[in-house]
């Protein structure tokens, strides 16, 4: 079985009611089908259905994005990867690793027209705002507990897209 949906602006925050009836339509022709080991049709609040990862099993790998990142202890690296900046060649990423000090620190990046940097890691969300010529957007916070990062929230988990005006 194969289902398109019309995908809506991204700009466009509402969903027409057709799209949304065939989607629920979907959902219930997939109840009770073994369709993958990760994915599970649950019961949701009001008798509505939705695809929910299985636990323990289907757990999103964020280090195979452009720029994602893997969680080691208090340790973690971001992926390499590639930006695009306006007509410009990609710019190619390097791998890094981090360290998290303390609970609910950011993760950033920079570009300065010349080199991209992976940001250490900071809690003041400010310092990851473009300004000053160069471009900056933060990517993930995490939490801290007991030596343990976690995800806390994710920011820009997508292709960076970087205007032409920061840089040469």
């Amino acid at each position: 079985m194969s289902v398109q949906f019309r995908r809506p602006k991204v700009t466009d925050k509402s969903l027409d009611l057709s799209t949304f009836v065939r989607m629920q339509e979907t959902l219930e022709a997939l109840d009770g089908m073994a369709f993958s080991q990760d994915f599970t049709i649950q019961r949701l609040a009001g008798g509505r259905k939705g695809i929910m990862l299985t636990p323990g099993v289907g757990a999103m790998d964020y280090s195979k994005f452009c720029l994602g990142f893997s969680i080691s202890g208090a340790k973690v690296t971001v992926a390499a990867g590639e930006v695009q900046w306006a007509e410009h060649d990609p710019v190619e990423v390097a791998s890094v690793e981090k360290d998290l000090t303390v609970d609910y620190q950011y993760i950033g990046v920079e570009f300065d027209g010349t080199t991209f940097t992976i940001l250490d890691p900071d809690v003041d969300k400010t310092k990851f705002k473009s300004a000053d010529g160069k471009f900056r957007t933060w990517l993930y916070q995490f939490r801290l507990v007991a030596g343990a990062a976690s995800l806390h929230r994710i920011g820009c988990l997508m292709n960076i897209m970087i205007p032409a005006r920061f840089g040469n």
